[in-house]
């Protein structure tokens, strides 16, 4: 959502996963390229535009066969970091498992709410909440000593355009009126949208994690 706002600022040359897994990676990679420095070297000439980003999910910083080279590159090129974070853990997971059942993964206009309703596997759901909460505080912790701006998904729904002005000021971009071409696809209750949850809440039930039910 924010990044397709950000791609449309005059002084922002902004791209998408650029560290993808092998088999997308000629989408930004340029043929035979292999080393980080020569990676944002190719794609960050952009005379037209003051500031260049793009968008890093935790397995693409913690598992890529480009780990090691991009958080060092991160880290020796001053770069400010925006970090993305969900409050509910649980539609984290439910939203991933709908676009991996729907293969729908951005809506264009908002007006193909999800419908798809998914069993979920408490296991990897537990597992999955795990990970994601250590691997947030890996990135804070990696980041320490750069500007770090830290932003909730649910509250960048919420007020898109004061989260918005929180970020030109931290990047230190002009204000520039901009709407996301993307758009929050789940909006049902969790009980719609999970063919388990009842099982599912009873189990998390004497969990930490439990709060992550409260619809």
């Amino acid at each position: 959502m924010l990044l397709t706002a950000l791609e449309q600022h005059s002084e922002i040359h902004c791209l998408a996963e650029i560290f993808l897994p092998e088999d997308f990676e000629q989408t930004y990679i340029p043929a035979g390229e292999s080393n980080v420095r020569a990676i944002l070297d190719s794609l960050s000439c952009s005379p037209d535009k003051k500031l260049f980003g793009f968008l890093v999910h935790y397995n693409e910083l913690f598992q890529s066969r480009y780990t090691s080279g991009l958080i060092d590159e991160l880290l020796q090129r001053e770069f400010r970091v925006i970090h993305i974070t969900r409050d509910n853990l649980l539609r984290r997971f439910l939203s991933h498992e709908v676009a991996l059942g729907s293969q729908v993964w951005g809506d264009s206009d908002g007006s193909k709410p999800s419908t798809l309703k998914v069993r979920l596997s408490w296991r990897d759901l537990f597992l999955d909440i795990q990970q994601t909460i250590d691997r947030a505080e890996r990135t804070r912790i990696l980041f320490r000593h750069l500007p770090f701006l830290e932003l909730s998904y649910e509250n960048l729904c919420a007020d898109f355009t004061a989260n918005l002005a929180r970020v030109y000021e931290f990047l230190g971009a002009s204000y520039e009126e901009l709407t996301p071409l993307t758009f929050k696809q789940e909006n049902r209750s969790l009980r719609e949208a999970i063919a388990n949850y009842d099982r599912l809440k009873l189990l998390f039930s004497l969990s930490k994690y439990r709060r992550f039910f409260d619809d």
